[in-house]
C-alpha cells in the first residue's frame, strides 16, 4: 500500500510502495531521481543523499537496489546519479556539499 498521506519525516520514507516496474524502465536515472527530489521537496523532508538514496530504492527497486539484495538502497547508484545531475552534466540540480542536499532544482519541465 503506497503512503497515502503527506509522511511526516524520514522515517516514513520506509513505509513508501515501488512503482510498477514498466512505468519506470525506459527513465533515465537521473530523470528518476529527479522524480524523488522532487516529492521529498514537496513532503518538506531534507533532501540529503541518505533521503534520496532510500526514497530512490523504494521507488525504483530495479534501478536503485542492490543486486542480489533488492530490499536493500545502492548508495552509489544514487550518489551517481546526483552527481550527474549537477550543472557541470545535466544541470537539473544544484547543491550545497557543506549541507548534504540537492538545493534547488532546475529542468523539471524538460523531464
Amino acid at each position: 500500500m503506497a503512503v497515502s498521506k503527506k509522511p511526516k519525516d524520514h522515517r516514513d520514507l520506509l513505509r513508501v510502495d515501488a512503482k510498477p516496474p514498466g512505468s519506470y524502465q525506459h527513465f533515465a536515472l537521473a530523470r528518476l531521481t529527479a522524480y524523488s527530489v522532487r516529492w521529498l521537496t514537496c513532503w518538506e523532508i531534507p533532501t540529503t543523499y541518505e533521503n534520496i538514496s532510500v526514497l530512490n530504492a523504494r521507488l525504483f527497486p530495479i534501478k536503485f537496489s542492490l543486486a542480489g539484495f533488492p530490499e536493500m538502497p545502492d548508495a552509489m547508484a544514487t550518489n551517481r546519479t546526483i552527481l550527474q545531475m549537477r550543472p557541470k552534466y545535466r544541470g537539473f540540480a544544484t547543491s550545497d556539499q557543506r549541507r548534504r542536499d540537492a538545493r534547488r532544482l532546475s529542468g523539471f519541465k524538460n523531464l
